[in-house]
């Protein structure tokens, strides 16, 4: 009886029942980690990309201004950078080019908070 009742333990013991079923979650949780990894990646990368376009556009607007012979091209900077939902934080002329520095908040508050502002610099002019 004894033997019986230690043979039924044993088996009890090396049992593998449900091990799938921990192996399909832990599967489903490295999986679900990865893509919400993947997901802050492209949000990042698509905030670069947005603010160096922006960039890109605001410093081709100054210096358009200054091919033109406008005296301060800064206050066309500042509007083609608000359209963009951008802000300039730097302006600087020269005698035919421009640098222009732009900023952006993540519109996403973990982001936001964890990565803070992104700027770009553009040099534009002819």
């Amino acid at each position: 009886m004894t033997q019986q009742r230690s043979v039924l333990i044993q088996r009890k013991y090396r049992s593998e029942e449900g091990s799938i079923t921990v192996l399909s979650i832990g599967s489903c949780l490295v999986i679900l980690c990865f893509t919400m990894m993947f997901a802050v990646i492209g949000q990042i990368a698509l905030q670069v990309r947005a603010v160096a376009n922006s960039a890109d556009l605001v410093a081709l607007a100054a210096a358009s201004g200054l091919q033109g012979n406008e005296v301060d091209v800064c206050p066309r900077a500042e509007l083609v950078a608000k359209a963009n939902e951008t802000s300039l934080s730097v302006c600087e002329v020269a005698e035919t080019s421009v640098i222009v520095e732009v900023e952006r908040n993540f519109r996403n508050q973990w982001l936001a908070k964890t990565f803070g502002v992104t700027r770009v610099r553009a040099k534009a002019g002819f």
